[in-house]
């Protein structure tokens, strides 16, 4: 049964020693467990930090064809600090993405329980986080949304489309034969789409009730926001069959609809809302379509690349990369990119690359190039003020942007750590699962740091001063080792917990503790753990459980080797 360890759950002194063995484990743990209630899946965190929401004694679902990795268990709720038993809300509940969530001040907890895969619907409640019963919303709804500012709720089901406060009450019908809703990023408008059987209708809501409801278009497909929320863009079925889908565009405030591009598959606004990318001219002999670039005021896009698998604008909005000439058997195309406004042509930076990143503000380019010869997937950085006119790529050949820095050979797996770090996985084993976790300072040609080895998977805190990692174990392939580290000020690696769930959360933006659940039989549960790091330049302290490879000292890695064509 569930129960809460009420004990100095952040005790210092307990961090100092090397934490404490429980449940006749002789391995020791800096976790405190603060719920058991058998085997337990999707440790969530509130967004405040104060209360952690999980499925406990989950099973696998009874009804046939459900994917593996799907679970279905009992929703329940527990304060991190330990002050209170764990509360049992609702049966039914999956651990698929969107079937429980928290309002984004940690006010509210809703979810879809009693959960059919069949239908893919189940019944909506919400319960107040600081306590009352679950309060039931309605039946047969397949999903929902908070508004970004946690004043509104809104969700559909086989009932309809509804609008009502965070926890449901004063709710308002909208329209029948909903089938999505999405609020703008200031919460005060909401968008409902129809289901195409209904007519596919887009309606326009004002979330406080000063307008009235208005259809923008039917026969809508897709549909999003600008940044400002000041106009919508959509697709429409074209009137001639043969067309797909057309790219639209309105005002909020009910300007004339204004076309963009035909044959359209999929579009994005641009950061500052000032551009909208888009892949036209997609046929069904034809699935890769090209990349265009149009200003958001309206009018005729500029073609930029020929089949567009992936595209993404810069943070800062000034330029738009993008994989062109897209080989799908190969997942991987020639990396592009254009700076914005597109006066100038667009400038290869390599061929052929799997995937790429921005830096959080846009300074930088990471992206991961196949090298054919050698079977190694490479990874490059750029500094985008330093690009200068690459090669032009013949086919078969391979080129890249002068400018660009090559950073390892075998790079699986990275991430900006603000924007002066770039962290990357290298030198794996284990078909890539345990990796060595290295950080290249990105302003400057300074050798790389290791920081750690035998890393599966990693996460940042909010504020980039703290890392979690998550070690692979050779008795399961499913289940880790925990470990943190700060980023600054000190390198080494801290073990936390072992045989934990994967997705384990920083409680906070600094990193200061963590949440996560722990699949071992004879401690299983839900843990809360202070990160166990030292002040900068005292030694960790010993937790070593299996799995663990901490590394104190940064070492200097093996150097990218050349090869033809490299630069």
């Amino acid at each position: 049964m569930r129960r809460a360890l009420l004990v100095g759950l952040f005790a210092l002194a307990a961090c100092q020693k090397g934490g404490t063995a429980r449940d006749n484990d002789p391995r020791k743990t800096y976790g405190v467990r603060i719920a058991d209630d058998g085997e337990v899946a999707r440790v969530t965190t509130s967004p405040d930090g104060k209360h952690v929401a999980f499925l406990g004694q989950v099973e696998r679902p009874k009804e046939l064809g459900v994917p593996e990795g799907i679970l279905v268990g009992l929703l329940e709720l527990v304060p991190v600090d330990g002050s209170g038993p764990a509360k049992q809300l609702l049966g039914g509940v999956t651990n698929l993405e969107g079937s429980f969530e928290f309002s984004s001040d940690g006010a509210v907890l809703a979810a879809i329980k009693s959960f059919r895969f069949s239908s893919h619907s189940g019944t909506l409640e919400t319960v107040k986080v600081a306590g009352g019963e679950p309060t039931h919303l309605a039946d047969d709804c397949s999903g929902f949304a908070f508004s970004p500012d946690a004043k509104h709720l809104a969700w559909v089901c086989t009932s309809g489309g509804f609008l009502g406060n965070a926890d449901g009450s004063d709710a308002r019908k909208i329209t029948d034969g909903a089938a999505t809703v999405d609020f703008s990023r200031d919460s005060s408008k909401l968008l409902v789409r129809r289901l195409a059987s209904a007519g596919g209708d887009l309606i326009l809501v004002d979330v406080n009730g000063k307008g009235s409801d208005r259809t923008i278009a039917k026969n809508v497909g897709d549909y999003a926001f600008s940044p400002d929320g000041g106009d919508v863009a959509f697709t429409m079925h074209s009137a001639d069959p043969r067309g797909g889908w057309e790219l639209k565009l309105t005002s909020t405030k009910g300007s004339e609809i204004r076309g963009l591009g035909e044959a359209v598959s999929s579009f994005h606004f641009s950061p500052d809302g000032k551009w909208l990318a888009y892949i036209g001219g997609v046929t069904p002999s034809k699935p890769f379509g090209d990349l265009f670039v149009a200003p958001s005021t309206g009018g005729a896009g500029t073609k930029v690349g020929e089949r567009v698998e992936e595209y993404d604008f810069a943070p800062n909005s000034k330029a738009v990369g993008y994989l062109a000439k897209y080989n799908d058997n190969a997942r991987s195309g020639t990396m592009m990119l254009q700076t914005l406004p597109p006066t100038t042509p667009p400038q290869t930076l390599h061929k052929p690359v799997k995937s790429f990143a921005w830096s959080p503000e846009g300074g930088y380019l990471a992206y991961s190039v196949f090298q054919m010869k050698d079977a190694s997937l490479d990874l490059d950085l750029l500094k985008v003020s330093d690009m200068k006119p690459g090669a032009s790529l013949p086919d078969g050949g391979a080129g890249w942007a002068e400018g660009s820095r090559e950073v390892a050979n075998g790079a699986y797996g990275y991430l900006f750590a603000g924007e002066d770090k770039l962290i990357y996985r290298t030198e794996c084993i284990m078909e890539g699962r345990a990796c060595d976790l290295y950080v290249l300072p990105t302003d400057h040609a300074a050798m790389p740091g290791r920081l750690t080895g035998g890393v599966w998977r990693f996460s940042i805190s909010k504020d980039g001063s703290r890392m979690l990692i998550t070690y692979p174990r050779v008795d399961s392939e499913t289940v880790a080792d925990l470990g943190v580290m700060n980023l600054s000020g000190y390198g080494g690696a801290v073990g936390v917990d072992h045989s934990v769930e994967l997705g384990a959360q920083f409680l906070d933006a600094h990193g200061d503790r963590e949440a996560y659940g722990v699949i071992d039989k004879r401690r299983r549960g839900v843990y809360v753990a202070k990160s166990p790091l030292p002040e900068p330049g005292q030694l960790p302290p010993s937790l070593e459980p299996p799995g663990f490879k901490a590394t104190y000292q940064p070492t200097p890695p093996q150097q990218p080797q050349k090869t033809a064509g490299a630069h």
